[in-house]
């Protein structure tokens, strides 16, 4: 006797998938809290040099904006197709301690 299951569509799930995603270095920086801007890098000690490198190139950069700013357009497209799940690389450490402490 063959068994019959009751037809059922396939289980649908969009993902949305990032990586690399960089908010320290100056991004912070214009973001209503920022944190501290002291760097530790051969290149720049300030987190503000980030921001003026941009700004060299694309002009004034907005200070204190919300956070959604720092997304740009990428949010409109995600509200589009308005994924399940949004899974980000975030390349930043998510601490208030300094190095050695």
């Amino acid at each position: 006797m063959a068994m019959h299951s009751e037809s059922r569509p396939p289980m649908r799930l969009t993902l949305f998938l990032s990586g690399d995603v960089m908010i320290g270095r100056g991004i912070d920086q214009i973001l209503p809290s920022p944190s501290d801007l002291q760097l530790f890098e051969p290149c720049a000690t300030s987190a503000v040099t980030y921001v003026e490198l941009a700004e060299r190139v694309a002009g004034t950069i907005p200070r204190s904006v919300g956070f959604e700013y720092v997304w740009g357009d990428a949010l409109k497209g995600l509200e589009r197709i308005h994924p399940d799940a949004r899974i980000i690389n975030l390349e930043i450490a998510v601490t208030l301690r300094h190095r050695g402490n």
